[in-house]
């Protein structure tokens, strides 16, 4: 089966949210960096003009107003840092040519490198609606968008994933 994409930055995210949904300390961290600190922030910033308002010192005024900016522009900080990584992962102009076959599966970026892995160094894969994890280690996996798979393409895969996980146990 060959499977040919080009991983968008959208996906790349996605990728990255299916692979630290592992545990509760990383969806606590996402739920404080993505909504609570903007939030607080914001209420920062509100404050700020209250505190102006009522008299407070320029400092205080400062202070918080220049913090609660800081807040609510951190969670472009995090989409900067992450379309950094996304940047540096991209091999050539981006593009992938997937084969997967019975005994292994070659990954190749034209023009860039080719990475082939055999079936016993598949550790396990994971997926959601948009993307599909295949490990090779704890944290080295393809991002294979669904977008590019058809429905018999995807439960092949699926299936040959299942199957072949599940015979070596």
């Amino acid at each position: 089966m060959q499977i040919a994409y080009t991983l968008t930055f959208q996906e790349f995210l996605e990728g990255q949210r299916v692979h630290e949904n592992r545990s509760v300390k990383v969806r606590v961290l996402r739920f404080l960096n993505w909504w609570f600190f903007p939030v607080l922030g914001l209420v920062l910033v509100l404050g700020s003009f209250m505190l102006w308002r009522e008299g407070s010192p320029w400092v205080t005024v400062i202070v918080v107003f220049v913090y609660g900016l800081f807040l609510i522009c951190y969670r472009l900080l995090l989409l900067g840092r992450a379309k950094s990584k996304y940047i540096n992962t991209r091999r050539g102009d981006g593009s992938v040519l997937l084969q997967v076959e019975e005994d292994e599966i070659v990954a190749e970026w034209p023009e860039c490198a080719r990475s082939v892995a055999k079936w016993s160094a598949i550790k396990k894969f994971r997926e959601n609606e948009k993307v599909l994890l295949i490990y090779i280690a704890p944290a080295i996996f393809y991002t294979i968008p669904k977008r590019a798979l058809s429905r018999e393409q995807l439960s092949g895969l699926l299936f040959l994933l299942n199957k072949k996980l599940v015979l070596r146990g």
